[in-house]
């Protein structure tokens, strides 16, 4: 990724979380936020992960996009799903156009803690995932290209942290944490960093 792109992106994350922090909706200031019966929405994801193959180590920023359903079961389980699609591309080691993408989804389940107007979670994601990585080893006349591709499917882990402000009864802002792990995700069986979720959360 160039740099002007890494700017943008770092301004994105401090403008959603210092609004996040700073947004006050009428009537939020002392009562915590009430569960709504249940909710989804959609959140862009980044990480700047190490991942391992056989010509070395892929250290890259990754992007995607995902989203997850929820349901509140009384006032401190949360139980649903989750799921997403993400792609870092590199060119050392390899070549420009080399990638690595990984699919997933599964059920989650978590504790959940509102405090005013926010909301902490913390649970597990147990589900599978699809693991793609294309390395160009070299170019040729004719667009013909040497390349290696190693795909597999996995059986997947990962720990998840979410912290939410709710804006409105029906309308949250959300800041989740994950890290992926899978006994077949890539050599090294986990990505080599955390991936953060930025997005909004619409509640009923």
């Amino acid at each position: 990724m160039n740099t002007p792109f890494k700017k943008i992106a770092k301004t994105l994350l401090l403008l959603i979380v210092f609004y996040s922090l700073t947004y006050t909706h009428p009537g939020h200031e002392s009562s915590p936020q009430k569960p709504a019966f249940f909710g989804g929405g959609m959140a862009m994801q980044t990480g700047y992960v190490s991942i391992e193959n056989d010509f070395g180590t892929i250290k890259s920023f990754l992007f995607g996009l995902g989203g997850r359903l929820y349901f509140n079961v009384g006032k401190a389980l949360r139980l649903g799903g989750a799921g997403a699609s993400v792609k870092c591309s590199y060119e050392d080691p390899g070549l420009k156009d080399s990638y690595v993408r990984i699919g997933y989804g599964g059920i989650t389940g978590e504790a959940s803690i509102p405090v005013k107007a926010f909301r902490f979670s913390f649970g597990l994601l147990v589900g599978g995932a699809s693991y793609a990585n294309l390395h160009i080893i070299s170019k040729g006349d004719a667009n013909t290209f040497e390349v290696v591709s190693d795909q597999r499917s996995t059986f997947v882990l990962s720990p998840i942290a979410t912290v939410e402000r709710s804006l409105t009864q029906s309308l949250s802002l959300m800041l989740m944490v994950d890290y992926l792990w899978g006994p077949d995700l890539g050599d090294q069986k986990h990505l080599g960093g955390p991936k953060v979720h930025m997005g909004v959360l619409f509640n009923k």
